[in-house]
């Protein structure tokens, strides 16, 4: 990757990361207050899919191991993910680093 874009990147992960510091687990999966329907923990989650399919699918041609978080179907059937699914907050965390890596790496 470039390093103007990878440092750009690299700030929009920080920033993310900054926004989920200290949160609980319920905080995290709380709706947000505004234009956005999506909880940080939901932004966390797709995200994690956003790294794994452009920088491995589309980017390097690798096929990506995508962690498989439950969703359901809104009323005007859009997909969203479903805030009860058991996996903690640091768990999704967890994986996100991983993707982020895994972007920087080149996988």
């Amino acid at each position: 990757m470039v390093g103007g874009v990878a440092s750009n990147l690299d700030y929009h992960r920080a920033a993310l990361l900054w926004k989920c510091e200290g949160l609980s687990d319920a905080r995290l999966r709380l709706r947000a207050v505004g234009s956005s329907a999506l909880p940080l923990l939901g932004l966390t989650r797709h995200l994690q899919g956003v790294e794994r399919a452009w920088f491995q699918r589309t980017l390097a041609g690798t096929a990506p191991r995508f962690f498989p978080y439950r969703t359901y179907v809104t009323a005007d059937s859009g997909e969203w993910y479903d805030e009860s699914e058991a996996t903690s907050a640091r768990g999704v965390y967890e994986e996100y680093l991983k993707a982020c890596e895994e972007s920087r790496q080149g996988s």
